[in-house]
């Protein structure tokens, strides 16, 4: 029993996002078809579903084609009233499909001065009075069903349902654009975001992959080679370029590596241990690894004209943003609250490299270029 949905890019169609989200968080088997959006194929790879000339759009088990998201969801919470897509309570529920009704049809300033994206945040963006009305309709909206269903969990009506689905890109829209909400808004935003921010690293670990097999051959590892050019194929096709994970959930997750286990491998030493303005620690010969690795995956050669050129780049920054902001109280606390945060931060890092090289802390101490300093 799979459904057969047609969607563009999520990272730019807030449709096709909300149609996606409908069968990925209710965990309703579907097939997936990337239709072109933005290479004007829509027209075409949508003809088999006439009447339907627009994103997301889908084919039941039974054959029935159903466009827009609002028919879509009653279609799947009709089929599927074990799963309870809609809240529970009458009331609601009730509020729920209206809140997303009035989602679906309107909003149109905050559509159009804030297009759909999930790759950038931007900072200091300029918010005009007919923005600042749909906002305040947001957290409207958003904190009348907090207050009055969202006691059981994080999401509007406390569990998950189609509403959150409805939602998801004016959350998207508000972290990527910085946008003013209440501290309510803000807490539910938060939620999604989060979702929107393991999509962009998934994304970022896609790309990758071919240095991680190009590694792997030079260590002669042809079994994780294999096993992550399988991984790449499969979450490049059917993972939307990588936003998406199917490749896990088959078995096929990452066997990460870099040049700097290459490296280890060969029998390089550690070198100095070293702490890289706006990088972090590395030892010299993870940091050499790290120039190197740029040069070793064929994505690098690529010819890519702009914007696109853009997103490698612009994908590591967000990785390594993220990263620090997921680990923010660890990081923190590190810093200002241990005796020593460089000695503590070195430490951290050399144990966990060496622990990831499956080397024991004392067979290969590094040279510390401070170390008389703290001596």
């Amino acid at each position: 029993m799979t459904y057969k949905l047609f969607i563009g890019d999520q990272t730019f169609s807030s449709w096709s996002l909300r149609g996606w989200l409908m069968f990925e968080k209710f965990d309703i088997p579907v097939k997936t078809t990337l239709v072109g959006l933005y290479s004007g194929t829509m027209a075409q790879d949508l003809a088999a579903l006439a009447p339907a000339r627009l994103v997301p759009a889908m084919r039941t088990p039974d054959g029935v084609v159903v466009g827009e998201t609002m028919a879509m969801a009653e279609t799947l919470a009709e089929a599927h009233p074990d799963i309870a897509m809609w809240p529970k309570d009458p009331a609601a529920r009730a509020l729920a499909r209206w809140i997303s009704a009035e989602m679906h049809a309107g909003f149109s300033t905050l559509r159009n001065e804030c297009p759909m994206q999930l790759l950038h945040q931007y900072q200091d963006f300029a918010i005009s009075d007919g923005l600042k009305k749909d906002l305040a309709r947001v957290d409207e909206l958003w904190g009348l069903a907090r207050e009055r269903h969202g006691d059981a969990g994080p999401w509007l009506f406390g569990d998950y349902s189609l509403a959150d689905a409805f939602f998801a890109p004016v959350a998207a829209r508000i972290a990527g654009y910085n946008l003013p909400v209440s501290p309510v808004s803000q807490a539910y935003g938060f939620v999604l975001p989060r979702y929107v921010r393991t999509r962009v690293n998934h994304f970022r670990a896609n790309l990758e992959l071919p240095g991680d097999i190009v590694n792997d051959a030079l260590q002669a590892e042809g079994e994780d080679a294999g096993h992550n050019l399988f991984r790449f194929m499969i979450n490049t096709t059917m993972g939307v370029g990588g936003i998406f994970d199917p490749a896990t959930h088959i078995g096929l997750e990452r066997r990460s590596t870099d040049f700097g286990e290459t490296l280890h491998v060969w029998g390089a030493g550690e070198g100095a241990y070293l702490e890289v303005p706006f990088f972090g620690p590395y030892t010299q010969r993870d940091f050499a690894g790290e120039v190197v690795d740029l040069f070793l995956n064929p994505l690098t050669f690529v010819g890519l004209d702009a914007p696109k050129s853009y997103i490698p780049p612009t994908t590591y920054v967000l990785e390594r943003t993220d990263a620090r902001y997921e680990f923010t109280n660890a990081v923190d606390d590190v810093l200002y609250n241990s005796a020593d945060s460089y000695l503590q931060t070195r430490q951290i890092f050399l144990d966990n490299r060496r622990f990831e090289l499956g080397v024991a802390p004392a067979e290969d101490d590094v040279i510390d270029p401070y170390e008389e300093l703290y001596g």
